[in-house]
């Protein structure tokens, strides 16, 4: 690759992990948990801004049962959002799967370094982790979050996350 085309490369994928944005609270223990959706990828947008049964139409109907990464983690927000805990689940586990198969990084490999290679495995475990917490799956939330906050690189929403879930669980006692 020469360097104008590694240099672009590197370049989208700095646009791509910056514009990571967090979306919507699922309500829980009075607290709201927060999502990390990829707002660049397809569809992502219409998540982003609330538009859950529009995202979904949109991505089933373009890719049928074989969804990517994006699409995979667009449809675990929007189902957790709409309250459908199987086709949360389902497709929150899809983004788990992607994101270990592809050693949780599914853009460029030359990547710079700073990004961490576990970014995409971050994101489907934290994700599924609020899915859980949503579908009062609390242990299961526990695992997926401790998980995500144990790689790089590290989510802001980790923590406030990890805090809110901790919260619900004692209350739960």
């Amino acid at each position: 690759m020469d360097m104008t085309k590694a240099r672009n490369a590197a370049r989208a994928t700095l646009a791509a992990a910056a514009l990571l944005t967090t979306v919507g609270p699922v309500q829980a223990s009075n607290a709201s948990y927060v999502f990390t959706a990829i707002d660049t990828a397809r569809h992502g947008l219409d998540v982003v801004n609330g538009h859950y049964d529009q995202a979904i139409a949109r991505i089933r109907t373009g890719s049928a049962d074989e969804t990517n990464f994006s699409e995979s983690t667009s449809l675990c927000i929007a189902y957790t959002k709409l309250g459908d805990v199987d086709g949360a689940m389902a497709y929150c586990d899809r983004a788990v799967a992607i994101a270990r198969r592809t050693n949780g990084m599914r853009r460029v490999a030359d990547m710079p370094a700073m990004y961490g290679k576990d970014l995409d495995l971050v994101i489907a475990l934290s994700n599924r982790g609020v899915a859980h917490a949503a579908s009062g799956n609390h242990a299961m939330a526990l695992a997926d979050l401790q998980e995500a906050d144990a790689l790089r690189p590290r989510l802001s929403a980790l923590p406030k996350n990890l805090e809110i879930l901790a919260e619900a669980m004692a209350s739960a006692e």
